[in-house]
């Protein structure tokens, strides 16, 4: 069961959230502030966060940032509730290692589905010093199974055919295309890239090497 905790200082929505949540499966726990999230985090581990912004005291910005400054929850998925339309908190957020925000008001089934794709992304293991277990380090490719720590095929214990390290690796989310990226790729092939000989040129070609002079 996956162990959620909801910091939000609003009871009426921190309480809807955690029922919510339960209700997929979710072990949940709640926390009003910075202090209350830290009893928390030191009574028990949690799988995931959902962390508002807007906190008395310290907000969920900084929380976020002593979160990140320790080993013990530095790789532990956050996603941050926003104010909508507060494009600054969720900049700041993701930079300093948000793993998602939701603004509010917010559909609570999609929050289910936000945090479900995190802990579909964190399934990532010691590529960053995280463990991985046994189910999430492999892939399922057909008939084939592909272990993202040993980056081979388990086929026999301890061999596998390897591959190269940046096949393994997590790629984490996919950046937005942005303007420019669209005009490069927009560019004709010809604009960079050499021109190769059509298939038909190169028949034409060999036919005249090979006909009788």
């Amino acid at each position: 069961m996956t162990r959620c905790l909801v910091v939000d200082d609003d009871a009426e929505i921190r309480d809807a959230v955690t029922h919510y949540l339960q209700s997929f499966g979710f072990e949940t726990r709640g926390a009003a502030d910075g202090a209350a999230m830290r009893r928390q985090l030191s009574a028990a581990p949690v799988d995931v966060m959902v962390l508002d912004v807007m906190l008395p005291g310290e907000d969920g910005l900084a929380l976020l940032r002593w979160l990140r400054q320790h080993p013990e929850h530095r790789h532990l998925p956050v996603l941050m509730l926003t104010v909508r339309g507060d494009t600054a908190s969720r900049v700041v957020g993701l930079e300093l290692g948000a793993d998602d925000y939701l603004p509010k008001p917010f559909e609570p089934r999609e929050l289910v589905a936000r945090l479900q794709a995190i802990l579909r992304r964190g399934s990532r293991g010691t590529f960053e010093g995280r463990e991985m277990s046994a189910d999430a380090r492999l892939l399922h490719f057909a008939s084939w199974k592909f272990d993202r720590v040993a980056r081979g095929h388990p086929r026999s214990a301890g061999h596998g055919h390897r591959v190269q390290p940046h096949v393994a690796a997590d790629p984490g989310p996919v950046p937005r295309a942005r303007a420019d990226d669209r005009r490069h790729l927009a560019r004709p092939a010809h604009a960079e890239t050499p021109c190769w000989k059509s298939s038909v040129a190169v028949k034409a070609h060999r036919l005249r090497c090979s006909a009788p002079t």
